[in-house]
């Protein structure tokens, strides 16, 4: 995803406050485009989606948010052409079956729009929360955007939005993302001599299947293997005619002795093919899902990459997206790596907190609300943080499939402070290292304490099944003060 450089129809009108305009597809095709701009000042967020083919009279179109994606129990901005041509917005929200007026308070405000060349374009504001119990509270963790399109019979006596069952859309979807971003500061430092690299598949043929994870070992350029480096940015690139389909990508470098070749493994990350050796691959360098910034580095640090004593290669995972089983899409999107030959102050760390990758930490089958909770003690930072202590600056959440609520408490002292980070709508199927609002400092002595809550509910094999064994893991980049 990039910050769109473009020409805005509403958003060139931004008032003070409103920055950066972030966007994401909200179809495969991307002919619907979701933009929006937070306002930390004024705690409200400016939306504005594109819709391509334009809305036709009768035609209507909700944007959502939604805990976990469900269409039912959502909250909704129902956008209407009458039969002048003209449009509306409600703010709506959703039972099992029917769309309902919200009674209390229209928080969906300053509404506008626009039609040219068969593009619909409206936009509205929305307070992070308007204090409205049938509303969304936006957060900063993951948000479930969901859309529904349809249309209504202009001839009948009376259109009434109360009457709209879900089941009359004749087109939905579902994306995540996180809609309170971190405001990415200039990292760059001017005698900064750097480079990018892609690493990416090559010419993917994309199965016709909801769910792929493809998987890819290369081996370092010449240049990156024999001497360190330091990577500072890093974000996607996707080729335009995959933009909805890859969903997210992480790369991995290889934890194992230099001398060892690992084999280049090209295939399904879950295949009883894959070489043994491949599982070195699980150290984290990049971490990229739709909707997801270019990540920078502080100016001060950068994650280390390449030398003679780290080995030479690096995995790509690349989750393919394709609910509606397209074919014919052949892909070689990856991640673009911004390089430095010449080396930051600090090198970058992962700390990893939570539980073993055991059987012991098994979950029970059919159980709605399950909590693992992974405890980094004081007496463990006593003896491995230096006594100046470190800053973390970003944090990559994870669970296995049942994962729906991660946060990671501080303790000082016996002091609980502010939370490190918190994702009450979490997913597995978006995962990214995001940057924190503020950096924290963690000190000898502290206690970092990580709780994950799962729903295994629709589970019906026993606790012995893979699946069911989750870990609880908060990655956090990091450098010494």
């Amino acid at each position: 995803m990039k910050i769109f450089s473009g020409f805005l129809f509403l958003f060139t009108q931004l008032q003070s406050g409103f920055s950066e305009v972030f966007n994401i597809p909200l179809n495969s095709e991307a002919s619907y485009k979701l933009y929006w701009s937070p306002n930390y000042e004024l705690k409200s967020i400016k939306f504005e989606i594109h819709l391509t083919p334009s809305l036709n009279k009768g035609d209507w179109f909700a944007l959502g948010f939604s805990n976990y994606g469900d269409f039912s129990y959502a909250d909704y901005c129902f956008v209407l052409r009458d039969e002048n041509g003209h449009y509306s917005i409600q703010d709506v929200w959703s039972d099992d079956d029917l769309v309902k007026i919200d009674e209390r308070s229209q928080d969906c405000d300053s509404f506008s729009w626009s039609v040219r060349y068969n593009v619909t374009r409206f936009s509205f504001d929305r307070k992070f929360d308007t204090c409205d119990g049938d509303d969304y509270v936006i957060e900063d963790g993951t948000t479930h955007i969901v859309w529904l399109r349809g249309t209504l019979d202009l001839n009948s006596n009376e259109i009434d939005v109360d009457s709209i069952p879900l089941t009359s859309a004749i087109e939905q979807g579902m994306e995540r993302t996180q809609l309170m971003k971190t405001l990415n500061p200039d990292n760059l430092n001017n005698r900064e001599k750097s480079w990018s690299y892609v690493f990416h598949n090559t010419k993917f043929h994309v199965p016709a299947e909801e769910t792929t994870y493809w998987c890819r070992v290369i081996r370092l350029p010449s240049e990156l293997s024999e001497t360190k480096h330091h990577v500072i940015q890093f974000e996607s690139a996707i080729q335009p005619s995959s933009e909805g389909i890859v969903h997210h990508m992480e790369l991995f470098h290889c934890i194992a002795p230099p001398e060892d070749d690992i084999p280049l493994y090209e295939g399904p990350c879950s295949s009883p093919t894959k070489p043994a050796p491949v599982e070195s691959c699980k150290s984290v360098i990049a971490a990229w899902a739709m909707g997801a910034l270019p990540f920078k580095y502080p100016k001060e640090t950068g994650r280390p990459v390449g030398g003679a004593s780290s080995n030479p290669y690096v995995m790509l995972e690349v989750h393919y997206n394709n609910p509606e089983h397209k074919t014919g899409i052949i892909d070689s999107s990856g991640l673009r790596l911004l390089i430095s030959k010449t080396l930051r102050r600090y090198d970058a760390g992962i700390m990893e907190l939570g539980l073993e990758y055991t059987d012991k930490m098994a979950i029970p089958p059919r159980t709605p609300h399950f909590t693992l909770t992974g405890y980094c003690t004081s007496e463990c930072t006593t003896v491995s943080i230096p006594s100046q202590g470190i800053k973390i600056f970003g944090s990559q959440l994870h669970t296995h499939l049942t994962g729906r609520r991660v946060v990671t408490r501080h303790i000082r002292n016996g002091r609980e402070l502010a939370e490190l980070n918190r994702d009450n709508h979490y997913s597995p199927h978006f995962q990214e290292i995001r940057l924190l609002k503020h950096a924290v400092t963690l000190l000898p002595g502290d206690a970092l304490v990580t709780t994950c809550v799962y729903n295994t509910a629709r589970a019906q094999r026993n606790v012995e099944d893979s699946l069911l064994r989750m870990r609880c893991v908060q990655l956090h980049p990091l450098l010494p003060l």
